[in-house]
């Protein structure tokens, strides 16, 4: 038995979730061996953490967006920094 491997192979978003426990693990130490604030630089990793999982799920759903005929031209307005709003007609 190897030390450290996986009995299973992880899934995909299971070894995601493994790096990045790992990845603030080793943060927190380098942060406790500076003597800095380890609970300050966790919590500030988790937190850019969510923020690219959201901005992620945010990407994929504008994908599926763009893939349909009816939203693609809005999603290439958004995806440039414009307003869609701007281009649709004024309904009085």
């Amino acid at each position: 038995m190897a030390f450290g491997k996986p009995r299973t192979p992880l899934t995909p978003e299971e070894q995601v979730e493994r790096n990045r426990r790992r990845a603030i693990g080793l943060s927190v130490a380098a942060e406790a061996f500076k003597q800095g604030d380890p609970v300050g630089r966790a919590l500030g990793l988790q937190q850019q953490f969510e923020q690219q999982a959201q901005k992620a799920e945010q990407e994929k759903l504008l994908q599926q967006f763009a893939d349909d005929p009816r939203y693609a031209n809005q999603i290439k307005l958004l995806r440039a920094g414009l307003d869609p709003s701007m281009f649709t007609p004024k309904v009085t």
